[in-house]
Order: structure tokens, then sequence, then C-alpha cells
């Protein structure tokens, strides 16, 4: 069988990885591996986030690209169209196949992160559809934590990219978010184009704006894909745009498809981060992405910060019911031998021999951002990690470095300023499970707010675990 140059790479890149697992993980057979090589070479994982400042039109795109390859059907979507009309809301008919909440549909905006799966002819795709309003910036950061590349939607009529990008928009942040996050790949998606006649001179003052931005936030030209579309007339999503005779670049749903997935740690000890817990009749569902590792039915699973452990019954990923499921998937697993009271958002689920860190201080490696107020001694903020907020504060500032050398400018400073770089120490109010960024960096990795802001960015250096403080 003849196989892609694309699917060749895919092959060479995982044969790199061990043949038999480390003593880390135990008896792990080679048949794992290797299933997880068929799956990198036939059809990979991609976990998907939209992100982009309100009203950007993100919903009405994905529903319409949702409903262009067949996710929808058209009885589904007269209904939608139906019901959006009468009250006096067709315009987002494309957006209710997203937002399902009465809340969302009454006040147009998205609230919740909505899920949905979809396949391309290389990619199983797990779509996260994020809120962009301020008020809802914790839901947007749970959904990009459980992503491996973004979509940023750009509304292109005039004033209202500038509204998002240049005047205290959600723009700007949603993209240092997603960054510090760990996502190093971003499709920029210029949307509403025919709201501006699909004028390259309109196209192009955006991207002059917008480029210098991503770069400084460390995004490189490789990295980035820029796309004229029009989400509500459904132009350049799954087919080429032919009227607009300036862009020869490839539509969406081929530039997702050509969008090269992670590297994923199966190696490792399993690290499964909970984003929801449910009660379903007598089964506890349990929602979150396998960081690394892999799960299987029947394994008993320690759930940490709560110290007890869990049996795997079933694990859903895409809507089916599979015995296994490995580092990249978002799933839903039904577990058994655990009270409801023993998950939460923010568990973590490990082997029993190696447990997540449970830490009650963190030294973190802060990029402070653009802040009015300096971050000092005593300073309290909103830890934010994986899909989970908690009080924090930090407690202490241990030097200032330089922002791309890392050498130590200061020890012990007062202040780190804005746009500085530092060391400090940061004592959740409640212990977490959070990792060394060079152990497992999916889960050392942070953001800091305050006030409504992001006010820093970072990753984790070193932890004390609960009971050796």
């Amino acid at each position: 069988m003849k196989i892609s140059s694309e699917k060749q790479n895919l092959s060479k890149e995982v044969k790199k990885q061990p043949n038999s697992v480390t003593d880390k993980v135990g008896k792990k057979t080679s048949a794992v591996l290797e299933e997880f090589a068929k799956q990198q070479i036939e059809k990979p994982e991609l976990n998907l986030v939209v992100i982009g400042h309100v009203d950007s039109g993100k919903s009405t795109l994905m529903g319409h690209f949702l409903y262009k390859i067949g996710c929808v059907n058209k009885k589904q979507m007269r209904k939608y169209e139906h019901e959006s009309r009468n009250i006096g809301k067709a315009s987002f008919a494309y957006a209710w196949i997203l937002d399902e909440q009465g809340e969302e549909r009454e006040r147009g905006i998205t609230v919740d992160v909505a899920m949905k799966s979809f396949f391309t002819d290389n990619r199983k795709v797990t779509l996260l559809d994020a809120p962009g309003h301020k008020d809802f910036i914790a839901n947007m950061i749970a959904g990009a934590a459980q992503a491996d590349v973004a979509i940023l939607v750009i509304d292109s009529a005039k004033g209202a990219f500038e509204s998002g990008f240049d005047h205290g928009g959600q723009t700007r942040e949603h993209v240092l978010l997603v960054k510090s996050l760990g996502i190093s790949q971003l499709i920029v998606a210029v949307n509403k184009m025919d709201q501006c006649g699909w004028e390259f001179e309109r196209f192009r003052e955006i991207l002059d704006k917008l480029e210098p931005f991503l770069h400084q936030t460390g995004y490189k030209d490789e990295d980035l894909h820029f796309i004229p579309i029009s989400g509500l007339e459904g132009i350049n999503l799954t087919e080429r745009v032919s009227e607009v005779k300036w862009y020869k670049g490839p539509s969406l749903i081929e530039c997702i498809d050509k969008i090269q997935p992670p590297v994923r740690p199966v190696e490792k000890p399993l690290r499964f981060c909970v984003c929801g817990v449910n009660q379903v009749g007598s089964g506890i569902h349990v929602a979150g992405k396998i960081e690394t590792g892999y799960l299987q039915t029947g394994d008993k699973l320690l759930v940490l910060p709560s110290a007890q452990t869990a049996v795997i019954r079933n694990i859903l990923t895409h809507e089916e019911s599979v015995q296994r499921a490995m580092a990249g998937a978002n799933v839903q697993v039904v577990v058994g031998k655990i009270e409801l009271t023993d998950l939460s958002i923010g568990s973590v689920l490990c082997p029993v021999q190696y447990p997540v860190p449970v830490a009650t201080r963190i030294v973190a490696k802060l990029m402070v951002m653009n802040t009015e107020r300096a971050i000092t001694r005593g300073y309290p903020v909103e830890l934010y990690y994986q899909s989970v907020c908690e009080p924090a504060t930090v407690s202490n500032l241990l030097t200032l470095v330089h922002k791309s050398s890392g050498e130590v400018i200061k020890e012990r400073p007062k202040a780190l300023a804005k746009n500085s770089s530092g060391v400090v120490e940061i004592e959740p109010m409640r212990p977490i499970c959070v990792e060394k960024f060079e152990e497992c960096n999916q889960l050392g990795r942070l953001a800091l707010r305050s006030n409504g802001k992001t006010v820093a960015v970072g990753i984790i250096l070193d932890v004390t675990v609960k009971g050796n403080v």
C-alpha cells in the first residue's frame, strides 16, 4: 500500500518513541504503541478550540461549517431556522447548532464551551467552541486547555476588528492565553468578509496589525494560517472561494486537515485531567482530556487530590465506546467504586504507583502582562491551570530575570512591573494537581488573573507536595 509523505513522516515520528515502555509506566505491551502508531498514520486526533472577541461570529461560522460537512441534517437545520426566526434571531440559526442553552440563544452569545466531533480526510477532530465575552473568560480558558490548535475568529467589518483588538477587546487576551496554554498553531479566520465586499485592502489592513502582535506573542510564520471567510454565507469553509481573485489559498477544512498534531507522550504515566463530572443513572460520567499515557476499561486508578481509587467501566470517544484511549483524546469515561463527591473539575486520574503531585506551593517563572499594578509579595490572584480557577497568593518574589535569556537580573525584587519576567512562589488556597513543566508540560502551565484581567502567564519550575511542607 502506498503511504503519503505526510503519513510516512508521522510513522517515523512514532517510531522514535520507545519500542517498549519505560519502567515508569509498568507493563505496557508493545500492542499499545503499535495501536497508537496506527492511529497516527491513519487518522490522528486533533483538538481544536475556536476563540475570538464577542460577536466575531464564532458559533455561526462553526455551526455553518458543521452543517456543510454533514454533521447536521436538513430537517434539524430547518428546525433551528424556524425557532430562531420565531424569536427574532433568524441570523443566529447556524449558531444554535453549538449554542444549545436557553440563555445563550436568548442573549445571542456563547456562555459555556460546546463540544462536537467531526472528521476530515486525515483527522479526527474534537471541536471546542469557546465563549468570547469577557464575563466568561474562565470557560474560555477551560476550553483552550483541552485543545492542540486554535481558530482565532476576527470580525472584518469596519470598526469591529478595531474594537476587539485595540479598544480593550478580548482578541489580544485570547491569543496570550492560548499561547500560554501551549497552543502553538493558529488559524486566523478573517470572518464577515462579505460585509466589506471581500476587499483585499481590508484583509491586508487586518493582517498588518495582527501579524506583529502574533510574532511578539511567540508565533512564527509557519505556525500561522490566514483565511478570508464568511461564516454566515458559508464561503471558503469547505470549498475554495472562486469569486475572490486575490485569494488562492486553502479553504477552512483544507487548512484543518493539514494541521500537524503535537507529539503525544503515550509512553509517560497516565494523566487524565477532569473537566466535567455528572451522575447519569447509577453511573458517574467523567469528561476530560488524556494528556499523557493511556487508559483502558478495567483499569483501577488513583483520583487526586481526593486520594480515592476508581475503576474504569466504559470509555466514550467521538460518541463511540472503545476499550482504550490514549494521549491527546478528549473522552468521557464511566467510573465505578467511587463516590461522586470524590471527583471534581481539576481532579486527575493517574496510576496508583505513579501519582501526580498534589501541590501546596508552586515555584513559577512568570511573564507579566501589560498590567497597571505591579506584582508584589502578597498579591492576590486567580490561578488558572487546565480547566480550573483557584484563588491563590503570590507569597514571595524570588528573582527578576531577563525575558529572553533567563539570566538573573536581581535577587529578591520588591515588585515585578508590567512586561517583566521573574520567578515567584505561589500558594493556592487548596492543594492542586500540577507538575513541573520539564516533567509534564501539559500540567506545568498556568495563568494569573486579577480584577478581570490576565496579569501574568508562566510555567511551573518546582512544587511543594502536600505533606512535605
